[in-house]
């Protein structure tokens, strides 16, 4: 009698914990879905958040940035939140609204032309000397003398040089009255105006651009393409000083990294200037500040990037008494005269083709640095 009453207790048991378990399982699961659809955290209040019933929210923060958003075209913002909802450069031609004439039509871009007014005069006599003067004052700013390439061919100073050199980079140097200009391949090389090489020094690397800070005028900066960085390089020592690492701030495709450098002199700046390091694939400007004034650091402080319109920015140099900077694009024979935070000011079409180096000697001559002939020519 014992044993068949000890087999029922345990039948009981088996069924009713059978049966809890199933009911608990149960419970918990539709618990844990209520749970959540019963806390919906949205701190801005759209509907939208985590365990939302609406979904989730790319920014909540922002009441009018949502799924449920239609996208506003130009305000900066991913208010439907979809990458894939342009906000600019609706055509996709690579051109954001700023610089597009037309951005529904992807083969108009570019910086659009400035329509110039029209002003219908009574037809009078004018002494013409005054009407000359008056347009080179409206249209030059000063730059007629170099700007100027109709007509004009420059005077090849390269004959010197290797056929193989490839010139990069150059600066004029104002205490020695010569240019230095590098190459791709790794040479460092002062010439006269009269294209006679004053010393060839090979550095190693591919040597894309040269400036210098006048007031230390026994130094060059040269800027190295892979790994892109500027190397100190002391004239008296006749030696590499210090390398500035780059590559954690800018980098470029495979031969479009730094193409471009330019220090832009500011006496108020505590190191005198900043250092102005263009690259290639973007166009983009970068600022860095190098420590001038402590000889032993190796610190660069990045400052800002600047955007440009063209990308294939190939050689830079700034020019003091305009405070300006002339920025060449090789790929479209162009030249733009920036002002020190990248607005442009003029565009000109530059002669030749592959220009890769500017410089401007004291008299107003312009000497550009072509990488395939070799060629550097000066034009006065």
């Amino acid at each position: 009698m014992k044993k068949i009453v000890l087999l029922f207790v345990a039948f009981v048991f088996v069924c009713v914990s059978t049966d809890a378990y199933s009911w608990s399982f149960s419970f918990k699961r539709s618990s844990f879905r209520s749970f959540f659809t019963r806390f919906c955290f949205d701190s801005d209040k759209d509907g939208y958040g985590l365990f939302c019933s609406k979904g989730q929210d790319c920014n909540d923060s922002n009441s009018l940035i949502n799924p449920g958003q239609e996208e506003i075209v130009y305000d900066g913002l991913d208010n439907d939140c979809n990458s894939a909802t342009y906000d600019d450069d609706l055509d996709r031609d690579g051109f954001a609204k700023a610089f597009d004439c037309d951005d529904q039509d992807f083969s108009v871009g570019d910086i659009c032309p400035v329509e110039e007014e029209v002003v219908v005069e009574e037809e009078v006599e004018v002494d013409p000397e005054p009407e000359v003067e008056e347009e080179i004052i409206e249209n030059d700013l000063g730059l007629a003398q170099i700007m100027d390439f109709d007509g004009r061919f420059g005077e090849v100073i390269s004959d010197d040089l290797p056929s193989s050199y490839e010139p990069s980079g150059a600066v004029f140097h104002p205490e020695l009255g010569t240019y230095f200009i590098v190459s791709d391949g790794g040479y460092l090389t002062e010439i006269t105006n009269a294209g006679e090489v004053v010393q060839n020094i090979y550095l190693g690397g591919d040597l894309e651009a040269v400036t210098l800070n006048e007031k230390v005028s026994h130094k060059l900066y040269i800027g190295v393409e892979n790994p892109d960085s500027i190397i100190e390089y002391d004239l008296d020592q006749k030696k590499v000083t210090r390398r500035f690492d780059l590559t954690g701030i800018m980098t470029g495709a495979s031969n479009q990294g730094l193409e471009a450098l330019t220090f832009v002199a500011d006496d108020s700046h505590p190191e005198g200037g900043e250092f102005y390091a263009g690259l290639q694939q973007t166009g983009q400007i970068f600022v860095f500040e190098l420590p001038l004034q402590d000889s032993q650091s190796q610190v660069v402080v990045h400052v800002d990037t600047i955007s440009t319109p063209y990308s294939d920015l190939s050689g830079m140099q700034y020019e003091k008494g305009m405070d300006v900077i002339y920025a060449i694009y090789d790929s479209r024979n162009t030249m733009l005269i920036l002002d020190v935070d990248g607005n442009v000011l003029e565009s000109h079409r530059l002669p030749g083709n592959d220009q890769e180096g500017i410089t401007l000697d004291l008299e107003g001559n312009l000497l550009i640095a072509e990488d395939v002939g070799p060629e550097v020519l000066i034009y006065k």
